[in-house]
């Protein structure tokens, strides 16, 4: 998420990466296009994963009142005006799509339980 407001320059050195990992992990050709392995190892493009974790993120400020990063998804005047173009646009513009199709200003905050999950004695199927 923070690799977003990138330069160009950057995010091609990071898309290079991941084409270069994923060439010596799958051992495929040099000519192999990154589309093509994206797909056969299951990898989503950086784009998609950045905006992704954008949303998770928002979400998870978005269900609770009092989190203490709740203002970076207010919608502010300068983020139609100015000096913003597609890199450098806030969060709450990025996201804001996502937050009207689907209704997220009802989504409660995940509750924890009272014994960690690390002391509860998991349940053993008998077979018979």
């Amino acid at each position: 998420m923070a690799y977003d407001s990138d330069s160009a320059t950057q995010l091609a050195r990071l898309y290079r990466l991941q084409c270069d990992s994923l060439w010596i992990s799958t051992g495929v050709m040099q000519g192999t296009s990154l589309v093509v392995l994206q797909a056969h190892c299951g990898e989503m493009p950086l784009q998609l994963r950045r905006l992704k974790s954008q949303v998770e993120y928002s979400v998870k400020v978005r269900s609770s009142d009092s989190h203490v990063s709740s203002s970076v998804l207010d919608e502010h005047w300068t983020h139609h005006y100015g000096t913003c173009n597609d890199r450098n646009l806030p969060i709450a513009i990025k996201v804001a799509d996502f937050h009207d199709t689907v209704e997220t200003n009802n989504v409660e905050a995940p509750k924890t339980a009272g014994t960690p999950p690390w002391l509860v004695v998991p349940v053993v199927k008998l077979h018979q």
